[in-house]
């Protein structure tokens, strides 16, 4: 059973109606080993000393568009994962939903940084979407440049672990105190994963993807559950990230905090949406909350603030607003 706490927040950002946020994981765990965090796993083996570690802060990011959703939430995730390395298959997950998705599109943001350590590897995982205990997903890769090889660059697979298939960016990149806003997209009608490199916050159409790839052959994920961090062998990571949100559409996963025009002169959307254990409103009304049969599981005004303790898993929310407008979303309890 977990505790919910309705709060008020006047962000003004745009939702879909029925669009889903899956998880909203800002690592905001008692400083330690990621793997001790509650709703966290392994696979594989290691003699990794270090681990995936958490602790303060969290990374932020901004730009044109405006602040990212997660910017400055929770704390961050650090991999320091160097020789004498000693990882088979090594990874940390956690589920975004109870039972796999198998159709549509998934969208993954965060935040990532070399944290000032320059990339020696050909190719490295960092965050990737997968099944509980498999060791190959869609992944996002960090490699050393090819231009210049004290530069970086991004790249992705939709499952391969082969250095040939990964798909990479043309852009590298020079600054290793950096924070980018990696998005990793992956079409599972197509079968296709794409990343996007810092686009713009709060942006409503999905831009041209920095990499794509449609055609490796190996491993290829047909379904998702998933997120996680993984290392391998002797291919040495050495980052932090923290931020991570998983999405059904664009404008979740690059959602904005808010917007630079005073909230008093905008008319604010009503919106929906979670993060961790709460459920967050932008404009007062009537709630509703359904299960995914349909049943009513409570209804009640909802002003500033309201409690309620729910199961974790996924509810259908309905927001009547006290000009009579309705929005209605997804939401994960965890």
């Amino acid at each position: 059973m977990k505790k919910i706490t309705f709060l008020l927040a006047f962000v003004v950002t745009s939702f879909f109606a029925g669009a889903t946020v899956y998880l909203n994981e800002t690592f905001n765990y008692s400083d330690g080993a990621l793997k001790n965090a509650a709703g966290w796993s392994i696979s594989g083996t290691t003699t990794w000393v270090s681990d995936y570690m958490v602790q303060s802060p969290a990374l932020t990011y901004s730009n044109s568009g405006g602040t990212f959703f997660l910017s400055d939430v929770g704390k961050q995730m650090s991999c320091n994962y160097v020789t004498p390395y000693g990882s088979t298959n090594y990874a940390v997950y956690k589920s975004f939903v109870e039972t796999s998705i198998s159709s549509g599109e998934i969208f993954v943001s965060f935040l990532y940084t070399p944290n000032n350590v320059s990339q020696s590897q050909s190719q490295a995982p960092a965050l990737s979407i997968s099944m509980p205990g498999l060791s190959t997903g869609v992944q996002v890769w960090v490699g050393k440049g090819v231009l210049n090889t004290a530069d970086f660059r991004f790249g992705t697979t939709r499952g391969s672990t082969t250095g040939a298939d990964i798909k990479w960016s043309a852009t590298e990149y020079s600054d290793l105190t950096a924070v980018f806003l990696v998005v990793l997209k992956y079409n599972l009608d197509t079968q296709t994963s794409s990343i996007f490199i810092n686009p713009v916050v709060g942006s409503t159409s999905e831009p041209t993807p920095d990499a794509v790839d449609a055609t490796s052959t190996s491993s290829v994920r047909t379904s998702v559950q998933t997120i996680q961090f993984k290392t391998q062998g002797s291919s040495k990571e050495v980052y932090v990230a923290s931020s991570v949100r998983v999405a059904s559409t664009w404008t979740e996963a690059v959602a904005a905090k808010s917007v630079s025009t005073s909230v008093n002169s905008v008319a604010v959307n009503p919106a929906i949406y979670s993060l961790g254990t709460r459920i967050f409103t932008t404009v007062p009304g009537q709630l509703e909350v359904f299960n995914l049969q349909g049943a009513l599981v409570f209804k009640s005004d909802i002003s500033t603030e309201l409690e309620r303790t729910l199961k974790s898993g996924l509810y259908i929310v309905r927001l009547t607003t006290n000009d009579n407008r309705v929005v209605s979303s997804k939401i994960l309890i965890q």
